[in-house]
């Protein structure tokens, strides 16, 4: 698998939807001023982050454990350690 992570100003739609991300805000404002209907547009700094994987394995693995970090976020201390889940300073 390979990782990249980049800043960028995304141009966005009304809807949020980022239809262009540029390396400087200057050129993304630009791009939202000839857009065309740009009252509700907006520029956006985010966080880019794309991984590619070689084989669908290293995906699949990937999305088990999101998932199962966000279902267990999901949960209050005293059902986690219920399911036997404690976290990392309470077993120091």
């Amino acid at each position: 698998m390979k990782e990249f992570k980049a800043i960028a100003y995304a141009a966005c739609s009304h809807t949020g939807e980022a239809f262009a991300y540029f390396t400087n805000k200057a050129a993304a404002e630009k791009a939202i001023r000839t857009s065309g209907v740009w009252a509700h547009d907006r520029v956006e700094r985010r966080d880019i982050h794309i991984r590619i994987y070689e084989r669908y394995e290293e995906y699949e693995q990937a999305s088990q454990t999101n998932l199962k970090e966000s279902a267990l976020a999901k949960l209050t201390k005293p059902e986690r350690e219920a399911l036997g889940f404690y976290d990392d300073d309470d077993n120091e």
